[in-house]
């Protein structure tokens, strides 16, 4: 643990291992059903080494009173890769002579992996509560010589957190959306039955493409999974590379250890064999009554002809109904063909502080700008238009 950073009305401790901080206190505030603050989950993250970061876990009391709980990272954002190929083949250029160009220390308040909201707050917290909270973190971030600030993945109305970021002069921004479904069937084929005829159809004809080129699935939680983690990456690779958004992390053979090790029988793997190899692969986890789209990896040739990316997700959404799951989170990313198959698009939102205010109004404006977040294609799937939500790329709410 290291010394707090300044005196405050809230007492600061910092770790840099979730096993270091104070259980009974973390355990208390946090949302169970809420994996961004399971301990497990949050020490799989560490182990992943999907990047280079640095986690650090905030803790926040009033005398012994546990006030808040929040995870973060510390990393090397690098701005370029939001800017797309041709400006990243410029910048490349420049970065032959200076390495570090475009790359800004930051702390994000979220997760290295996917989507989520890491904060747990007392119910007796105020406003003026909040407000230390958010100073003594831009505070950290001035002794650590840290640049950018990121708090990331507020979903659903304005609550007392974000007031409280508003007041201390943070910048609201969009953050990508994120593809959930919410689970209101009991069978498949009630699920298939609620769709537009075209849809549904769609659906089946690729089911029957699987089944014609004689493809194997075989889900498991066990950790035999494990024999597989070298073809994980190697397919893991494929999606990787062909990445339209923002690609940083890379889950490697140490991830797939660490969410076996950490998480058990949370974590699951769908494997689809063709003639005994694997071709492709996803990586879920439940938590609680909720399915969370972790990874998917493929050989393109063979997934193209069964039409594996899209029977992942009938997949996924046939596991959810039969163990009575109410709710997928499918992350972010090809919003078109998951809301084709039900999904909704919620909008998500994100704040943003720079140590130079003027930087900070000039990456406020670029990230409002810059952002493409490939909706042209999102569709309504069900009868009625019912069930889902579709994001119109330009509401925070």
């Amino acid at each position: 643990m290291r010394a707090e950073l300044s005196p405050a009305p809230l007492q600061l401790r910092l770790y840099s291992q979730i096993d270091q901080v104070d259980v009974q206190s973390w355990e208390m505030l946090r949302q169970v059903e809420n994996p961004l603050t399971d301990r497990d989950y949050l020490r799989a993250v560490e182990e992943s080494k999907v990047f280079d970061f640095q986690p650090q876990y905030f803790q926040f009391f009033r005398e012994e009173s546990a006030i808040a709980a929040v995870a973060g990272y510390v990393l090397y954002n690098d701005i370029a890769l939001y800017s797309g190929i041709g400006f990243q083949n410029q910048f490349q250029k420049i970065r032959n002579r200076n390495p570090n160009f475009l790359k800004i220390k930051t702390l994000e308040i979220g997760t290295p992996i996917g989507l989520g909201f890491p904060f747990s707050i007392s119910p007796s917290a105020t406003l003026p509560d909040l407000e230390s909270i958010i100073s003594q973190l831009i505070r950290f971030a001035q002794v650590e010589k840290i640049s950018l600030i990121l708090i990331r993945d507020f979903q659903g109305e304005n609550n007392l957190l974000e007031e409280a970021l508003l007041k201390k002069n943070l910048i609201q921004l969009k953050n990508f959306p994120i593809a959930c479904m919410p689970i209101r069937w009991k069978t498949f084929d009630e699920y298939l039955s609620q769709l537009k005829i075209g849809h549904r159809k769609q659906i089946r004809r690729k089911i029957r493409q699987k089944e014609k080129l004689g493809i194997q699935t075989v889900i498991t939680n066990d950790s035999s999974a494990l024999q597989w983690t070298k073809e994980y990456v190697a397919l893991f690779d494929n999606v990787y590379q062909q990445a339209k958004e923002y690609a940083r992390e890379f889950m490697g053979e140490d991830y797939h250890v660490a969410m076996q090790r950490n998480l058990g029988d949370k974590s699951y793997w769908i494997h689809y064999f063709y003639e005994d190899r694997l071709v492709a692969f996803s990586q879920i986890l439940i938590y609680g009554n909720r399915l969370l789209c972790q990874v998917i990896g493929m050989d393109y040739q063979v997934s193209l002809e069964a039409a594996l990316y899209f029977n992942a997700y009938y997949d996924v959404i046939r596991f959810a109904i039969d163990h009575s799951l109410g709710f997928i989170d499918a992350g972010v990313s090809t919003y078109g063909p998951k809301s084709a198959i039900g999904f909704s698009v919620y909008p998500q939102r994100m704040y943003l502080w720079h140590s130079n205010p003027i930087a900070r109004k000039i990456m406020g404006w670029g990230f409002k700008n810059i952002g493409d977040y490939d909706l042209k294609e999102i569709q309504y799937a069900f009868v009625g238009d019912q069930f889902q939500y579709l994001w119109d790329g330009q509401s925070y709410y």
